[in-house]
C-alpha cells in the first residue's frame, strides 16, 4: 500500500501548495505532522499552522477517495482480528491506536480492513496531534485517562509496535512495550531496542494475552 499513500500524499502537497512534490520525504515509520514539516522545509515553504491543516484535511480527502486502491493493494496483518478479539474478551481491557497517521485516515484504512470494531478511537493519539510517537502514546493515555475518570498504572499500559521506534516510545513513557516482527525489523532488532516481550508474528499473540491477564 506504499505506493498508493505516496500518490496521495503528493496530490495532497499540489493541492495545498499549487507545487508538484519534488523532494519526498520517507514515509515509513513518521507521523503526518513530521512528514508535513519535512516536506515543507524540503521545498523551503514556511511551516505555517494553516498549511498543516490545510494537509491534514487533503490526506484525509484523498484517502478516502482511494478506498478501493487501498482495499485492493493493503491487507490486514496475518492474526491481527483475531488478536484484537482476543485482547477484547479481556475484563477491563480498552484498545486505542497510537498512529503516525491523522485521526480520519486511521479510520478510513482501519474500517476498510474491518479492524476497528473493539478499538476506541476517540482516545487515540494521532499524527495531526503532535510529530514525535512518544508525544502520541502520552496523549492517548491521557485521553483514555479523562474519559474513563481514573489514571492507568504504567504497568497496565501496553504498546504493541513493529519497529524500534514504537518500543523507543514505550520506554520513554515508562510503560510496557512489546514488538512484533511484521515490518522491516526482525526479533533481534525489536529486542535491542528494549522490548519487555517479542513475538514474531499477531498470529501468535497468546504470550500478549497472557501477559496483558
Amino acid at each position: 500500500m506504499a505506493g498508493v499513500s505516496q500518490e496521495i500524499y503528493a496530490v495532497a502537497f499540489r493541492n495545498v501548495t499549487g507545487r508538484d512534490l519534488e523532494h519526498a520525504p520517507d514515509l515509513a515509520g513518521r507521523t503526518d505532522y513530521e512528514l508535513v514539516a519535512t516536506t515543507l522545509a524540503l521545498h523551503g515553504i514556511e511551516a505555517l499552522p494553516v498549511l498543516f491543516d490545510a494537509f491534514f484535511t487533503a490526506l484525509a480527502q484523498g484517502t478516502q477517495e482511494r478506498i478501493e486502491d487501498i482495499r485492493l493493494n493493503g491487507r490486514a496483518l496475518a492474526g491481527a482480528h483475531a488478536a484484537i478479539e482476543a485482547f477484547a474478551a479481556l475484563e477491563g481491557s480498552v484498545q486505542t491506536v497510537a498512529t503516525g497517521n491523522v485521526a480520519a485516515v486511521a479510520r478510513t484504512k482501519l474500517a476498510v480492513f474491518g479492524l476497528g470494531i473493539h478499538l476506541d478511537l476517540e482516545i487515540g493519539g494521532y499524527g495531526s496531534d503532535c510529530p514525535d510517537r512518544a508525544t502520541l502514546i502520552r496523549t492517548a493515555r491521557q485521553r483514555a485517562e479523562t474519559k474513563h475518570g481514573a489514571g492507568i498504572p504504567d504497568k497496565k499500559v501496553v504498546v504493541v509496535g513493529d519497529t524500534p521506534n514504537d518500543i523507543a516510545g514505550a520506554r520513554a513513557n515508562g510503560v510496557v512495550a512489546v514488538g512484533v516482527a511484521t515490518g522491516r525489523f526482525g526479533l533481534a532488532d525489536l529486542r535491542a531496542a528494549g522490548a519487555d516481550l517479542v513475538l514474531p508474528s499477531l498470529e501468535e499473540h497468546d504470550p500478549l494475552v497472557e501477559l496483558l491477564r
